[in-house]
């Protein structure tokens, strides 16, 4: 607890002096995103989601984001936490083919360099410590509770950027793998699909403010997920690989999107203060971790 403690303490200092190791690293990972966007093919219809998936850029027009979030399955075109574990297992599947040595250090490098390459995004950010944390906690064999350790790493993520304090997007990457945490302690007998339900009941003070979908996205994002989540990533890597499979991505995504728009999803608007939500998601945030420690501490 006294870790906690100092780490939050170093958290205030760098916030008051407004320091950022990111935002020093900002040149670098700026001219690396660049230069990720203009390897990609310049096909109107492919460009916006490529660079989505790859490069960890912003969809540049309402229309394209509304449709993937009013589905639920945003998340799949904006690189995450869990795009980066999809990249450590695949890597770490190969090196251990290939008989590797000291293929942890070589794959920790090449994701840091991703990273840098989607502009140290928070939830990429978060996902990075994750990995190096967890690691670390294997190799020493020290054992530390789950929640204690997500509260750790969302602590760094806060020491690297302290601006990042006001960041909706780590709070929703905090916020998942909390969800992801209660699952496997309270509900790993429930179904898979019950499962999906405190994803989104811990995202409805964030919907409060950016707007909520309907329910019926719970469903379509445990059928759609799991496939897309190993379909849409690698192919896009492919495309960057060999550009002459341009069309076939073109293809599937034309084919989803006909898909999803005739859901006729929508997202209802809303009124509430972004800083309240902001607020708010800190407070459910701290409140989960005092829980899920208490809970720990009696069993």
């Amino acid at each position: 607890m006294l870790l906690i403690v100092l780490l939050f303490l170093l958290t205030y200092i760098l916030f008051q002096i407004r320091f950022s190791i990111l935002t020093e690293l900002h040149f670098i990972s700026n001219s690396m995103h660049d230069i990720c966007l203009n390897l990609l093919p310049q096909n109107p219809k492919t460009q916006a989601t490529l660079q989505a998936l790859i490069c960890g850029h912003n969809f540049e027009t309402f229309e394209t984001a509304h449709l993937y979030t009013s589905s639920g399955l945003i998340h799949l075109f904006v690189v995450s936490g869990s795009h980066l574990i999809l990249i450590y297992k695949t890597l770490n599947y190969f090196f251990e083919k290939l008989n590797v040595k000291k293929s942890k250090k070589y794959i920790y490098l090449i994701l840091i360099i991703y990273a840098a390459v989607c502009l140290f995004n928070p939830p990429i950010t978060r996902s990075l410590i994750g990995l190096f944390v967890f690691s670390f906690l294997k190799t020493k064999i020290k054992y530390w509770s789950t929640d204690y350790t997500l509260l750790l790493i969302g602590i760094i993520c806060l020491i690297l950027s302290p601006a990042w304090i006001s960041s909706i997007s780590l709070q929703m990457s905090w916020l998942a793998a909390l969800s992801i945490e209660v699952c496997r302690r309270y509900l790993s007998s429930k179904n898979d699909l019950f499962q999906q339900i405190p994803f989104y009941l811990f995202y409805c003070i964030t919907f409060s403010a950016l707007g909520f979908p309907q329910f019926a996205v719970v469903v379509i994002a445990f059928f759609l997920t799991p496939v897309l989540e190993y379909i849409l990533l690698p192919f896009a890597f492919l495309v960057l690989a060999f550009p002459f499979m341009d069309p076939a991505f073109e293809i599937m995504m034309t084919s989803l999107n006909f898909l999803l728009s005739h859901f006729e999803l929508s997202v209802s608007l809303t009124t509430t203060p972004f800083e309240n939500s902001i607020s708010l998601n800190w407070i459910l945030i701290f409140l989960i971790h005092f829980i899920l420690h208490f809970k720990n501490y009696k069993t």
